[in-house]
């Protein structure tokens, strides 16, 4: 059986005519209002990912990248891992 109660000091009487008084139109114009603010947030992200990776081209080319060489140090040899050794 589906019961309807109340939440955070509103009964469950408010709530009902809280979700009447909205309209279907102003539901889809808040819905429409939030995705597009999500979008923008989205696009603004993606140009500083985008302006990120050309600084990180650019510094790339001069032969260091954020200030700091690249290391040419020796990598583990490829297979079973001894994690006994000392």
């Amino acid at each position: 059986a589906k019961v309807t109660r109340g939440y955070a000091g509103i009964s469950a009487e408010e709530i009902a005519k809280r979700k009447q008084t909205q309209s279907a139109s102003q539901l889809q114009k808040k819905r429409d209002a939030a995705v597009q603010e999500i979008k923008e947030k989205k696009a603004q992200n993606a140009a500083k990912r985008e302006q990120a990776r050309k600084d990180a081209q650019a510094a790339g080319k001069k032969g260091t990248t954020n200030g700091y060489k690249k290391s040419n140090a020796k990598q583990p040899k490829a297979g079973k891992t001894n994690f006994n050794s000392r």
